[in-house]
């Protein structure tokens, strides 16, 4: 596919439509409108640009967060912390159902 299905029209016709934009708009306001034409064509450019670069930005910033996770968890792999934390978090889990369980023993007693 072609831009502006140019391949589709030929030579004379190509002629013909600008014969047709000089009579109606006229030779004083094509050169206006052909820079107006050409700023808007910029400013998309750049807008498109703006966006790709975000989106390159965005993608390096989640690139670094994922990279700085992992050499996180290789750490923690190498250190074998993880036995460690579990352990130690078992442990803390097991005081708390202790103290429970004593406050309920100790109120059955009561009763």
């Amino acid at each position: 596919m072609s831009i502006l299905f140019l391949n589709s029209i030929s030579g004379g016709e190509i002629v013909i439509i600008f014969m047709i934009i000089l009579m109606v708009f006229g030779a004083d306001s094509i050169p206006s409108i052909a820079r107006n034409l050409g700023r808007g064509i910029r400013q998309v450019k750049d807008a498109t640009q703006d966006i790709q670069r975000d989106i390159a930005n965005a993608a390096n910033v989640d690139s670094e967060d994922i990279k700085a996770v992992k050499e996180q968890f290789e750490n923690v792999i190498k250190n074998k912390d993880v036995t460690k934390i579990v352990t130690k978090h078992i442990s803390e889990v097991k005081e708390v159902t202790d103290t429970i369980s004593n406050t309920v023993n100790q109120t059955n007693t009561k009763l």
